[in-house]
């Protein structure tokens, strides 16, 4: 299925920041179209969705677990050596 979008630009203003918006059509999964027509702001979900697949979250997932948060930073060049140190008392402290 195919959805609609009319190819046209526009600008928003958020926090009196400018941004550009791209109309686009995509063709989707019937199923997906579904359950995209339950919610409210689709193009945020969706946008929100392939910034998360391409890696460019502007933010921390709130459903990641504390200890998915850990090993992530554990496993991080650029954690401080302290921190992992912290890390893995906790860890051990959890596991032992």
């Amino acid at each position: 299925m195919f959805i609609a979008i009319h190819n046209r630009i526009r600008f928003d203003s958020i926090l009196g920041v400018e941004t550009m918006k791209v109309n686009k059509t995509l063709s989707l999964d019937y199923s997906i179209v579904q359950e995209l027509q339950l919610m409210k702001n689709q193009s945020a979900f969706v946008n929100a969705a392939i910034l998360k697949r391409l890696g460019g979250m502007m933010s921390v997932d709130p459903e990641i677990t504390t200890n998915q948060l850990m090993a992530v930073l554990m496993n991080r060049k650029d954690c401080d050596p302290f921190i992992k140190k912290a890390l893995k008392l906790k860890v051990k402290g959890k596991y032992s």
